[in-house]
């Protein structure tokens, strides 16, 4: 354990390197600054203090400022929990009246603060939510908005259940009490739906390492594997729209998750489990990872002196190299192209698994035939174009 006097001869120490950081960030950000001047642009950053610099004059609002307040009914802010202290000066210059007589309307819920990395400030809500009353009064009216019309009351329970015993003052900054809780509205009939919370441990194996698996692709055949079991046992399950039972389908079944990242892996492990899937992915055709990987080889077959085609098809599953392994082949030649890094590698390295290292070789084979391919293919082209041209 660090002493008091330990750690002040710690800052000392890192007390000239701090400042030679600080300095750099202002050069960083002057600099930066004259550069946007220059072509005329400005970030969300520069929006939000540009904004303040109108609004604000000489500590008082501005008349420009007093001109909105005026024009504005209702001042409404959705995701008020994410806010930062430069948004809610911005938002009480707008706005008009006190918080009991005042046209500011906020929504928001601190239990989905994510943003404190970017300056969000979570205690901004916090202190109108302990501080308004649900019947108003001089510090303002707070509605709690709970009813969920979604989700089964099973649903509802198991979440609220767990909760309220992970959640307090002390972590998340809010009690997970009754009005915090969600209350079932959803128009579904009372019975015993099974709620499950499932942790998945990944198994310690002596796999290869192209047969290592990443997190989103367990998690993604542990969801495969529990549609299948239900669909065997032909489920049985409420119908809402026609009030009666029926078998289960797979339309009936939907993946919830909390970002798009691990979408590409969930379609293909349940494309392999055979389960049909519809998924709104955020990128086009050609974001598809297979079509970037074929993509990727047909510039490395074209020029191998491209270092990101390279990497990727090493990273493919047609080679299956690992970021260990990647670097392992950089430090064969670090100054050299990827390409003839590997070809030195392949020569003599070391570090990358014997089956791995065969594939490597195999590939490299292949590549070459490629390339001898692709330039008898690209002669006969050019060939058949001089002609038609009579040209030949």
């Amino acid at each position: 354990m660090r002493t008091p006097n330990r750690l002040l001869d710690e800052m000392r120490e890192m007390a000239p390197l701090m400042r030679t950081l600080v300095d750099l960030t202002k050069q960083f950000a002057a600099q930066y600054k004259a550069l946007k001047i220059e072509r005329a642009i400005v970030d969300f950053s520069d929006l939000e203090h540009y904004a303040l610099q109108i609004l604000l004059e000489d500590g008082k609002p501005s008349p420009i400022a007093e001109d909105y307040r005026k024009r504005f009914a209702e001042v409404l802010v959705d995701e008020y929990q994410d806010t930062n202290m430069l948004q809610e000066t911005i938002l009480s210059l707008v706005k008009s009246g006190s918080e009991k007589d005042g046209n500011l309307f906020m929504v928001g819920d601190v239990k989905q603060s994510i943003y404190r990395f970017r300056l969000a400030e979570p205690m901004l809500f916090l202190g109108k939510y302990n501080r308004f009353a649900k019947g108003g009064g001089e510090n303002g009216m707070r509605i709690d908005l709970n009813a969920n019309f979604r989700s089964r009351k099973a649903v509802l329970d198991g979440t609220n259940y767990i909760f309220s015993q992970i959640m307090g003052e002390r972590v998340g900054e809010i009690n997970y009490d009754e009005a915090a809780a969600l209350k079932h509205q959803a128009p579904y009939p009372e019975q015993e739906v099974p709620v499950e919370l499932t942790l998945i441990h990944e198994p310690e194996t002596e796999e290869e390492p192209e047969d290592e698996l990443l997190k989103s692709q367990w998690e993604a055949r542990y969801i495969a594997g529990k549609i299948r079991e239900l669909m065997e046992k032909e489920t049985q399950i409420y119908d809402p729209w026609k009030k009666t039972q029926r078998t289960l389908e797979y339309s009936d079944i939907v993946v919830l998750m909390r970002s798009m990242t691990w979408s590409g892996d969930f379609v293909d492990e349940f494309k392999m489990a055979g389960i049909p899937l519809y998924a709104e992915l955020s990128g086009g055709y050609f974001d598809a990872l297979e079509v970037m990987i074929m993509l990727n080889t047909l510039r490395v077959i074209d020029n191998p002196y491209q270092d990101v085609p390279v990497v990727s098809v090493l990273r493919s599953p047609f080679i299956g190299l690992k970021e260990n392994e990647l670097a392992a082949i950089r430090l064969e030649a670090p100054q050299a192209s990827f390409y003839e890094a590997l070809k030195i590698f392949i020569r003599g390295g070391s570090g990358i698994h014997p089956a791995t290292a065969e594939k490597l070789r195999r590939f490299m084979y292949q590549l070459e035939d490629w390339r001898n391919l692709a330039r008898r293919v690209a002669r006969r082209i050019d060939l058949a174009s001089l002609s038609r041209y009579k040209l030949l």
